[in-house]
């Protein structure tokens, strides 16, 4: 049995790279992996992998905001923790972690020579360097994940776009490998029962014949849900927009809402848990987003059969079709709003999108092929 240390530097808000490890973690065979799960901050992925009997360990001085006492501390630990632990494959998620981790796997490897040797993997969820930045922190970011990479005798990319920036990086290109993130069948509630549910989160009640747009998102400046709210107020279809998500950028979509007039039309819903099984409480799902990897909740989304509204960032065109699968824009007002208004006029060409993401979704991102792969690359020489 192969022992594998998950590291991510936090467990909260429980998003796309968190899911990945929770499907890693308690998806692999137990017969064959053993998995432990080391987490810096939040309790959303421990509380969940704990629920599932996967054994947790908490690096106490591991965040994401850069301080070097931090770092140092955090190295010492995770480095102390490779040497009571002995694992077999360290798998490395967010960069924070993965550039700790790498660091601290390599010098272990270094310490024992003859024995207890790591094998490092690293997974990308999405470049940090294709956010919007100033060019030094782009070259500087940039740098930092080549260096991880180098370290890494691993690295996956869960998208195509992904894969195509990282192979032009000098000297790792044969350490790249692409893995689809794979989604599990959900188990959906039907639409009135999700829209009861719904409901009073809203405050108002809504009338028969308004069309329901949502997303699921962290509330950060990367999901461009301001973008997504002033696109909304510009159509003339009846139609609420809800919004379901937490984090920073909350007061600021408060105000947005209020200043625009929106405040009886866009809903801030919060956190909701098991969101991706409301989804059919929708009649189209959009996510705006300026800066993805292969967002799950997109694939959630696909597979309710939800006519789907999305940007060109990321893995995202490799799930959606622009006109066959979906309607697919770049991130700005005017786009968005065109795109939504696309949807809203025909919704018989909008339902044969969402048949369309539905079988798209069934057959390239199962859960099955996401867990088959990695054990392969683990297990690979």
């Amino acid at each position: 049995m192969k022992k594998i240390l998950h590291i991510i530097t936090k467990g909260s808000p429980y998003g796309g790279a968190q899911k990945y490890v929770f499907d890693l973690a308690t998806g692999l065979p137990r017969d064959t992996f053993e998995s432990v799960v080391l987490v810096g901050y939040g309790d959303e992925l421990p509380d969940k992998l704990i629920e599932k009997g996967i054994r947790v360990i908490r690096v106490p001085d591991m965040r994401r905001d850069i301080d070097f006492w931090s770092e140092v501390k955090s190295f010492v630990f995770l480095l102390q923790t490779l040497h009571t632990e002995k694992p077999d494959i360290i798998h490395l998620n967010s960069s924070k972690a993965a550039g700790l981790g790498a660091l601290a796997g390599r010098l272990h490897n270094i310490l024992h020579k003859k024995s207890a040797r790591v094998k490092i993997v690293f997974t990308a969820h999405g470049w940090a360097f294709n956010e919007p930045r100033t060019r030094h922190a782009v070259f500087t970011i940039k740098f930092l994940s080549w260096l991880t990479i180098m370290l890494a005798h691993q690295t996956i990319v869960i998208a195509k776009s992904e894969l195509e920036q990282a192979v032009n990086m000098p000297l790792i290109k044969s350490k790249i490998t692409l893995i689809y993130n794979g989604i599990s069948p959900i188990h959906f509630v039907s639409k009135t029962e999700a829209r009861e549910m719904l409901r009073p989160k809203m405050g108002t009640d809504i009338d028969h014949g308004t069309t329901w747009i949502g997303t699921i998102a962290e509330l950060t400046k990367n999901k461009n849900l301001s973008t997504l709210i002033t696109a909304f107020g510009m159509i003339k279809e009846k139609a609420v927009l809800c919004i379901i998500g937490s984090g920073e950028e909350k007061e600021s979509l408060e105000k947005h809402i209020i200043a625009s007039g929106l405040k009886e039309k866009v809903f801030l819903l919060g956190k909701i848990p098991d969101a991706g099984t409301l989804l059919k409480a929708f009649h189209i799902f959009a996510l705006p987003s300026i800066k993805e990897g292969l967002p799950y909740t997109l694939l959630e989304a696909g597979l309710a059969g939800l006519p789907c509204l999305s940007t060109y960032v990321g893995g995202i065109p490799e799930i959606i079709r622009n006109g066959i699968s979906g309607v697919l824009v770049e991130p700005h007002t005017d786009e968005i709003s065109h795109g939504l208004a696309v949807l809203l006029q025909d919704p018989d060409q909008a339902k044969e999108f969402g048949n369309h993401l539905k079988e798209k979704v069934e057959k390239d991102f199962s859960i099955q092929k996401m867990l088959e792969k990695t054990e392969t690359l683990y297990v690979r020489d």
